[in-house]
């Protein structure tokens, strides 16, 4: 039988197993959210238990002797994982509820966000060792949970990481600490990063992804923005995949936006693809093909963006097989 809420409490508490302990931590954090996201559908203020964040603190007061482990259990369950849980998808609902999950663990632990930070931030020469990659690792968790409880104080901390920083591992990390920070130390950050690492395709393909990622009210137009940007092209899979396969994949709120425009445009970048590259389009068609799993005002706009798709006529055999496979099961 499933653990009941105080036997997981129990066992982020006290488990020895380090996987035992890990997913209970998981479970109790999907838990509160699935728990928010039906208090948003329902139109009641989202309420989170009182013993949630004190028992996730206890992992953050004593030395952290395993700081890949309590990374690991301090994340949340992504988006997509949750919409995985739900009979219908409400995208929206996921997105405020995760929204809100993240700023009160943010809030509630924000004394123990800041020891992280200074006891863990990056001094010495960068070195490879899983004791170091582990401390990285919730270092930087530590900062993008610091993003919702002083924005100020975390644009600071990114600014002086950034200029501090001998490897591409601390410079990025402070780029996705600031990531959902709208202000002018991200887009300083932003454009620096894109300076010291223009000649490297692969470092390139990080700094579109997290900028399609970004969690921000314009992501849609700043996406299609960036498709304009001289080093983006459709010619290039690995591009595509960062810049539009990051969003559709990772940009719940943009892609799934209440007016359609998230869908109207990934079908027009899906029709551009098509003749280029029949399988890179098919695979970017992929977001809207699963629209019977979703709430009846989204599966509406998505079905009529793949119909518009096809009635485009002469498209890929990969195309046209995804997207009328998709159709034909009605």
């Amino acid at each position: 039988a499933p653990h009941t809420e105080s036997q997981l409490h129990f066992l982020v508490r006290h488990d020895v197993d380090p996987y035992c302990r890990c997913e209970a931590g998981q479970q109790l954090l999907l838990q509160a959210v699935l728990n928010a996201v039906e208090q948003t559908l329902a139109a009641r203020p989202v309420q989170f238990q009182a013993t949630l964040a004190p028992t996730f603190a206890t992992l953050l007061e004593s030395p952290v002797t395993d700081p890949a482990l309590v990374a690991e259990m301090l994340m949340l369950p992504g988006q997509s994982y949750i919409a995985e849980q739900l009979q219908s998808i409400q995208p929206l609902a996921i997105v405020a509820a995760y929204a809100d999950l993240h700023r009160h663990m943010a809030t509630a632990l924000h004394e123990h966000w800041s020891n992280i930070i200074s006891a863990l931030t990056p001094v010495a020469a960068y070195e490879f060792t899983s004791m170091a990659a582990g401390q990285r690792r919730l270092h930087g968790l530590a900062l993008t949970y610091l993003a919702d409880a002083d924005a100020g104080q975390l644009a600071e901390i990114c600014k002086t990481q950034f200029a501090r920083a001998d490897n591409m591992t601390d410079s990025l990390a402070a780029l996705t600490a600031i990531n959902n920070v709208p202000g002018a130390a991200r887009d300083e950050l932003f454009a620096a990063f894109e300076q010291r690492w223009h000649d490297n395709p692969l470092v390139l393909d990080k700094w579109f992804r997290l900028q399609a990622i970004a969690r921000r009210p314009n992501a849609l137009e700043e996406v299609a923005a960036l498709m304009q940007h001289p080093a983006f092209t459709l010619h290039n899979p690995n591009r595509v995949r960062a810049l539009l396969g990051a969003f559709t994949v990772d940009n719940m709120a943009g892609l799934h936006r209440a007016d359609g425009a998230g869908y109207a445009f990934i079908a027009d970048r899906v029709l551009e693809l098509d003749r280029l590259n029949g399988q890179v389009a098919a695979r970017l068609a992929s977001c809207l093909t699963r629209w019977r799993r979703y709430a009846e005002q989204h599966a509406e706009m998505m079905h009529a963006e793949l119909e518009r798709i096809l009635a485009a006529g002469n498209l890929s055999t990969n195309l046209y097989e995804v997207v009328s496979k998709s159709l034909a099961e009605d």
